[in-house]
């Protein structure tokens, strides 16, 4: 994939997958504070304490549901070699690892909170998504090694693994 048709296929498909963050906020009438743009995407504020944590699992889940609507679409005009319907699936799935940072993370927090009872369920579901995060930021970091020795270096898989540690000990510093 070269990298001039790349970026212009993944500003794209970061763009649709927010847009399916704001319309499921917005169909449960979710007040939007601000959106701010990050290096790493957009971070969209919303007044997290009044929505209920299943809808708040939805929300999250609509980036990638959008990214997969789009991918669908992509293929059924474009043909699945288009670098928009990569773009979208690759965005989609890399955004559910259940990992700090990413929609999978919170999705998980949001799960686990749930269905554990008791006064403490929110501490102990994010205590559970903290190991399991770290479980999966470890095989993450080992396949980034494994796919950059083998194949001579992969930039996007690198600076994912980057982003993902910064993300994990932002949230560990924290406590959360």
């Amino acid at each position: 994939m070269s990298l001039p048709a790349y970026l212009p296929a993944l500003a794209a498909a970061v763009v649709v997958h927010e847009a399916g963050h704001i319309s499921a906020a917005l169909v449960f009438g979710v007040e939007l504070r601000r959106i701010r743009i990050l290096p790493a995407g957009f971070l969209i504020d919303y007044e997290a304490g009044s929505v209920p944590y299943s809808k708040s699992a939805i929300i999250l889940l609509a980036g990638a549901a959008a990214n997969l609507l789009a991918a669908a679409v992509t293929a059924l005009f474009c043909g699945t070699k288009a670098y928009f319907f990569a773009v979208n699936i690759g965005l989609a799935f890399f955004n559910l690892l259940p990992m700090y940072g990413l929609d999978g993370g919170g999705v998980l927090f949001y799960i686990l909170a749930l269905s554990i009872s008791g006064a403490d369920a929110d501490a102990r579901a994010a205590r559970i998504t903290r190991v399991i995060c770290g479980v999966v930021l470890f095989l993450f970091w080992l396949a980034a090694v494994y796919i950059n020795v083998k194949s001579g270096g992969s930039l996007p898989m690198l600076f994912a693994a980057v982003y993902l540690i910064t993300r994990y000990a932002a949230e560990d510093m924290k406590g959360v």
